[in-house]
């Protein structure tokens, strides 16, 4: 059974800690129905909003917000589903966005790919 709507509207109040997210019902409304339709339970959902605070490093979007609730949700993920992320930061790109003299700019990420895209290594696509 999908995500409770409502408690999906409260989780992505929650979002409201990253201070340049949207402060717009509508946009929030989006954001709930997807985090509602693609989240198999009120427990994925939690965990994905969870993981956004703990670990992005800038503001999700609704495709963060998709694509994380598939890959935690696979019964409802369907057969275009990607695999599993194993980096919550960089999303499995090997770079993680980062903030520097006010610019926004992207880095190698801490995690195996992104270490080795640090070091110049060949990585697999």
């Amino acid at each position: 059974m999908p995500a409770d709507l409502e408690f999906c509207d409260e989780q992505v109040l929650r979002l409201r800690a990253f201070t340049a997210f949207t402060r717009d019902q509508a946009v929030m409304r989006e954001f709930a129905d997807s985090l509602a339709s693609k989240s198999a339970s009120n427990t994925v959902a939690r965990k994905v909003i969870d993981d956004l605070l703990e670990y992005s490093v800038s503001v999700p979007t609704v495709a963060d917000i998709v694509r994380m609730a598939r890959q935690a949700s696979p019964d409802m993920a369907g057969p275009d589903a990607a695999a599993p992320v194993k980096c919550t930061v960089c999303l499995d790109d090997g770079y993680m966005p980062v903030t520097r003299g006010g610019y926004e700019c992207s880095e190698p990420c801490q995690c195996e790919l992104g270490r080795k895209i640090a070091k110049g290594a060949p990585v697999e696509v």
